[in-house]
């Protein structure tokens, strides 16, 4: 996850910029405080974005081979060092399954996050 952080607060910083300060001000002349605007205000507001961030982040995760093939140890194997073992041993029939898979939970749990963020920014 270290390897994808700049990635990550580069998605952040963009999203809560783009809520801009004149809601933060208008928020504040109403008398909110900073934690109700950021819960009624800003969340809403950039949630979608959050999401979207997280989920480009947890795709190049899952995906990365190389970072997994270093992390990887005898009693914890990781996705991506099974499936480099899986090509070694030359049964590609097997990776391509194993691909397919790990493409449907990578899908599912995008799908998830997606939806959950569209529900919040409507009713949270």
């Amino acid at each position: 996850m270290v390897i994808y952080l700049p990635s990550a607060s580069i998605a952040v910083d963009a999203t809560v910029v783009q809520v801009g300060d004149d809601l933060w001000e208008a928020s504040h002349i109403s008398g909110a405080d900073d934690g109700r605007t950021v819960r009624k205000i800003v969340m809403p507001l950039a949630v979608m974005g959050l999401a979207a961030g997280w989920s480009i982040v947890f795709v190049h995760i899952m995906g990365d081979l190389s970072a997994s093939a270093l992390l990887a140890g005898v009693g914890s194997p990781v996705i991506g060092y099974a499936m480099l073992e899986v090509w070694d041993n030359g049964s590609f029939s097997l990776l391509a399954a194993f691909s397919t898979l790990m493409c449907f939970a990578i899908t599912a749990v995008v799908a998830v996050v997606i939806g959950l963020a569209r529900w919040y920014s409507r009713y949270g």
